[in-house]
């Protein structure tokens, strides 16, 4: 990826208790594509996390609100860079993909525990957050996953293939959060 298309960023000083989602709570610039997290080790006692964005503009926005207001996450300020790992952001025609999967089905029939712990069972996957709730007799569960890219799309295609679930649920990516 040429350096002028980077959609990733780099951020430092990251406290190894703060968890994923009130890392995530710090962007509003736009949806993320990909998430890592490099845990404190030997020679660094904090940890670092490198997002990538699903579009440039959004990761030249948060660099932009970092040089000037900063990137607080509880309180405290982070380091904010370009990362010098370049990364594409999200490909044409996958632009409502993203890292919220919101499923729905009749509320005696969608159990979110046991939907969670099947999908663990057959994806490897990280759940930032879910939240459930029953509207008209019908149950939804949307479930944030902490990167679009090779999680919630592996969910999709989890759901479509199993057949007690493609029977009776819906899915659809849901607006992201950031």
């Amino acid at each position: 990826c040429p350096a002028d298309q980077n959609a990733a960023v780099y951020i430092k000083n990251v406290d190894p208790a703060w968890t994923t989602e009130e890392i995530l709570d710090c962007i509003h610039e736009g949806g993320i594509h990909k998430y890592s997290r490099q845990k404190a080790n030997e020679f660094y006692d904090s940890c670092a996390v490198t997002l990538t964005f699903k579009y440039r503009r959004a990761a030249v926005s948060f660099l932009r609100r970092a040089r000037t207001e900063g990137i607080y996450i509880k309180g405290q300020e982070v380091d904010v860079v370009r990362s010098r790992h370049h990364c594409w952001g999200i490909e044409k025609g996958r632009e409502k993909q993203s890292r919220v999967l919101q499923v729905e089905g009749p509320k005696e029939l969608l159990d979110a525990d046991k939907l969670e712990a099947d999908l663990h069972n057959h994806i490897s996957f990280t759940l930032v957050k879910r939240e459930e709730w029953v509207e008209d007799g019908r149950k939804s569960y949307d479930v944030l996953i902490n990167e679009l890219s090779g999680q919630s799309r592996a969910a999709v295609a989890f759901l479509a293939r199993e057949e007690k679930y493609n029977r009776v649920l819906t899915w659809r990516y849901a607006a992201d959060p950031c």
